[in-house]
């Protein structure tokens, strides 16, 4: 008898994704699955069925830190600043085009020292990349902040910032504009958050940061941005 776990559904709870996942993991990886149903529309419809989708999907998840490293690097040249600590990727590719339609990497890390995807993280770091395909890095944001909307859940939600700036920084020779500043999340915990859209080396990207005031300084969280070649 088969041991083999049936495919990912793309319109799944994010819950079904993958055993031992945390629930903030699971939102995150919901929307980007979110935006990778988008981007085989926006590449002439549904070429392929629910299943051979969600299996590519589950195909193209990776924990291994090499592997995230280099899904990172895929989209821009960055610092990721200790100890934030590599939980998962996502390198996806259209089924049977070879035409890649996102990639997507999370940093996360928890003040407690157990590993960042047992639970929701305290500080987390995103970024994702679409296809050219999708449109510009302003969909890619706006699509973004809509699904985040959607999914009903808390964790991951932007925080009010007490005072925010926007930060003008070159990336992938492109101007890009980060938001940033320091605010309190649900919990109580101040955190400094930043977030823009800019030109990956594939296509539209989008980077989002929580960083916990205690465990990260405002420089540490500006350099992150700075990194940003």
């Amino acid at each position: 008898m088969s041991t083999t776990p049936p495919p990912m559904n793309p319109y799944d709870s994010p819950e079904n994704f993958r055993p031992g996942m945390s629930t903030g993991t699971k939102v995150l990886l919901g929307l980007g699955i979110g935006c990778g149903v988008l981007v085989l529309l926006c590449c002439g419809g549904m070429m392929v069925g629910g299943y051979f989708f969600g299996r590519t999907m589950q195909e193209a998840i990776s924990e291994d830190p090499q592997q995230i490293a280099a899904v990172a690097t895929g989209i821009v040249e960055i610092e990721i600043p200790e100890p934030l600590a590599p939980v998962f990727s996502m390198d996806f590719t259209i089924p049977f085009t070879n035409q890649k339609a996102m990639a997507m990497v999370v940093y996360a890390h928890k003040r407690d020292g157990s590993t960042p995807k047992g639970e929701n993280p305290d500080s987390v770091l995103v970024m994702f990349q679409m296809s050219d395909s999708f449109g510009d890095r302003g969909a890619l944001k706006a699509q973004f902040e809509a699904q985040m909307q959607q999914s009903g859940r808390k964790e991951w939600e932007e925080v009010k910032l007490d005072s925010e700036e926007i930060i003008e920084h070159e990336v992938n020779g492109s101007p890009a504009q980060f938001t940033f500043g320091k605010g309190k999340r649900n919990d109580g915990r101040e955190v400094w958050q930043a977030n823009g859209a800019f030109d990956g080396k594939g296509g539209p990207a989008m980077l989002f940061m929580q960083l916990d005031a205690e465990d990260f300084t405002e420089e540490q969280a500006r350099g992150v941005i700075d990194s940003m070649r």
